[in-house]
């Protein structure tokens, strides 16, 4: 009778807190192999290219609604406050590209400035993301940057 009881007990109480953790480890794993991921493209793909540098007279730059010792905001196609700038002469286009649509959801981000006037890119930036993929519900973010990879 006593070893029924400890069966049904070891049964109740154990054999879900090994299913909790053996569903922490692998989101953990999960998680970890994706962070790798991100960080391999990142690698490869990520970072800043300038491809043309614009030299702005200090006149110039505050027309444009500079403010010295500060970088210009560069308006972003598509944005409602973007169109209150019709003359401004440069326009940022951004685009997200999916990679992994499931958890975790991994994305690409790829800013570009280009110049209106002819359209040419004048540089871009590319990063990737990592959302989710742990055990936990709540969303947390791993964003490989070019700095410290």
């Amino acid at each position: 009778m006593e070893v029924a009881v400890l069966k049904i007990l070891f049964t109740v109480l154990l054999v879900p807190i090994f299913v909790i953790f053996l569903g922490v480890g692998v989101a953990e794993l999960n998680k970890a192999y994706w962070d790798g991921q991100v960080r391999k493209l990142c690698r490869a793909y990520g970072g800043i290219t300038i491809y043309e540098s614009v030299a702005l007279s200090e006149d110039e730059f505050t027309a444009l609604g500079g403010v010295l010792g500060k970088p210009l905001v560069v308006p972003v196609k598509g944005a409602s406050w973007a169109n209150r700038e019709p003359n401004f002469p440069y326009e940022m286009e951004r685009i997200t590209e999916s990679i992994k649509k499931r958890n975790p959801l991994v994305w690409k981000h790829e800013a570009a400035i280009y110049r209106k006037s002819d359209k040419k890119v004048l540089g871009k930036r590319v990063s990737f993301v990592r959302r989710g993929g742990d055990f936990r519900p709540e969303y947390f973010m791993t964003l490989a940057t070019v700095v410290g990879i």
